[in-house]
């Protein structure tokens, strides 16, 4: 499934010279640090160029996924704490116009679209990942954890896909779509914590945990842990994104942010396997 080997072979890494495992804790060397407040624009301006979605869920908003499809007008999808997910188109004029929504018995923490748009991933903490069809309306479980599951990612590979979920009973799973009804575990990796966030843009993928660390994979071929970093952050992380060098387009580092209302940028040297940390913080002036 994850390419031409029947395992997850030894392979050299995009992330560094070999696939072994580095870890990073609290790198100093190379940081900088902002402690000071970042300019940030005039909150009215932003409000004046902002429209309202209509039709907004009752509760937290957890997630929100753009649709992947270039050639379509934009699908915008949310999950919410009241276990509704909600699709609309996005016009032109910016306008969003109601398209579905599915109800699912439990809240819902995380959506990831497949490649060519047609279906959405949902991640609820009744401990299920479903597949809602928009075309058709069928939701179907596609895997399950033993306890909620926080996160989703549909992976695109060179020469597999599959579906990757990290959840709170402390398991990261990747899960083959061909074997459907039948629910058909690929991998399934112990972590020593909890899942709190993650992010893949291929062959990368970046995982939080609830101990601050962010583990950092290699999904050529498989998934191969290639770096365990501890976070500057000193609070719960919140999300994290995988970011692209601009010449080559692959990935080339991430930024986490926390619940403290900062964040930082860990990004690969190109001529050194370095790292570089960027903190940021932000407070509201109450305007």
């Amino acid at each position: 499934m994850f390419g031409s080997s029947s395992s997850f072979g030894a392979k050299p890494s995009i992330f560094g010279s070999t696939t072994t495992t580095t870890t990073t804790t609290n790198p100093n060397a190379e940081d900088i640090a902002v402690s000071g407040p970042i300019n940030i624009p005039n909150r009215k301006t932003v409000y004046q160029r902002s429209i309202k979605v209509e039709g907004s869920p009752d509760d937290t908003v957890q997630v929100l996924r753009f649709s992947p499809n270039p050639n379509e007008k934009p699908l915008l999808a949310a999950g919410s704490w009241d276990g509704v997910v909600r699709v609309w188109m996005v016009n032109d004029n910016g306008q969003c116009e109601g398209k579905a929504q599915q109800n699912i018995p439990a809240p819902i923490l995380d959506l990831s679209w497949t490649d060519d748009g047609t279906k959405i991933f949902i991640a609820a903490g009744d401990k299920e990942v479903r597949l809602w069809d928009l075309a058709s309306n069928q939701v179907a479980v596609v895997g399950t954890h033993d306890g909620p599951v926080k996160t989703c990612h549909w992976i695109k590979g060179n020469n597999y896909s599959c579906l990757m979920t990290g959840s709170w009973d402390k398991t990261l799973r990747f899960w083959d779509m061909r074997q459907l009804p039948t629910q058909s575990s690929l991998a399934n990796i112990t972590l020593p914590e909890r899942v709190y966030c993650a992010d893949v843009l291929y062959p990368m993928a970046a995982v939080g945990l609830a101990n601050r660390h962010i583990k950092v994979y290699n999904l050529e071929n498989g998934p191969q842990e290639v770096k365990n970093i501890e976070s500057q952050l000193k609070f719960q992380h919140r999300c994290v994104s995988i970011f692209k060098d601009k010449t080559n387009s692959m990935p080339c580092g991430f930024a986490v942010g926390s619940i403290e209302g900062q964040f930082f940028f860990l990004h690969e040297g190109k001529q050194k396997n370095t790292v570089k940390n960027t903190v940021f913080y932000h407070w509201d002036d109450g305007s």
